[in-house]
């Protein structure tokens, strides 16, 4: 399975200011204003990725995207978010509150403004992850329409494989220290693909516990086509060398809707 379509990039144009000088762009509509920060930034140089929601709403996670994140070359996070400070779009200090919640979501991120409202439900950002830090290597990327809308200013972008993506938060699961915020966040989400996606379960994840659900929603039918998936991959060479390890503790989630123990050396 691939997000990948044959795209072109147009020529490279003169990109015009998205508000007058002096101006600042947190009153215009969040998309627009995202779709202008893209483009600028690839205009740059910067390598973008696509990650996290946006990349789970490609896999069916009906998810509403309030912040839109994106992986960065480690050597050009500076740059990209001082391209994004320059655009009018302001660095946002993490807070004790974030920090605690998101672990290293926060921690590792660079949180810029998008919106006119700075807190609660409406604020809107664009976070800038170091590439590190997911674990994903060039050869797991793939090219794409953007997620959020097919626009003219940047018609494409990176993403990392279906595959890729599993891999990458068992991976992320396997360096980060269990039970603490960070490492709850991967499991959640982890959770979530494996339900909308492999098992493909409208409503999402349902408790293995709960046996009554678990009949209704015929979970048991649909494991063996899930389980059929993930074995592809790697018959299909999906799996990096050396990374069985992930498919089986995928294999495993899938049948017990619990991630088994990960090994300490891969």
């Amino acid at each position: 399975m691939s997000f990948t379509r044959t795209l072109t990039r147009p020529s490279p144009k003169h990109l015009t200011s998205l508000v007058p000088i002096g101006e600042s762009p947190l009153g215009r509509d969040p998309a627009e204003v995202l779709d202008f920060a893209l483009s600028r930034l690839q205009e740059v140089g910067v390598k973008l990725t696509e990650w996290r929601a946006l990349l789970y709403r490609r896999m069916k996670v009906p998810l509403m995207v309030k912040d839109y994140s994106y992986l960065v070359p480690d050597d050009q996070v500076a740059l990209a978010s001082s391209t994004l400070a320059d655009l009018g779009l302001p660095l946002m200090a993490p807070t004790k509150f974030n920090l605690n919640v998101y672990g290293d979501f926060e921690a590792r991120g660079r949180r810029h403004l998008i919106t006119r409202d700075t807190s609660g439900f409406s604020a809107q950002h664009i976070m800038l992850y170091p590439h590190s830090f997911s674990t994903l290597s060039e050869a797991e990327l793939e090219i794409a329409p953007p997620s959020h809308h097919i626009s003219p200013r940047s018609p494409i972008i990176r993403v990392p494989s279906v595959t890729s993506v599993y891999a990458s938060l068992i991976r992320m699961l396997h360096n980060c220290p269990p039970l603490g915020s960070t490492w709850t966040i991967l499991q959640c989400e982890l959770s979530e693909l494996v339900g909308y996606h492999l098992l493909d379960l409208c409503d999402g994840f349902v408790d293995p516990g709960d046996e009554q659900e678990w009949k209704n929603k015929k979970v048991d039918e649909k494991i063996p086509s899930a389980v059929d998936i993930v074995q592809s991959w790697g018959e299909n060479g999906r799996w990096k060398d050396g990374e069985g390890w992930i498919a089986e503790a995928l294999v495993e989630l899938v049948r017990t809707g619990d991630l088994p123990p990960l090994p300490r050396t891969p």
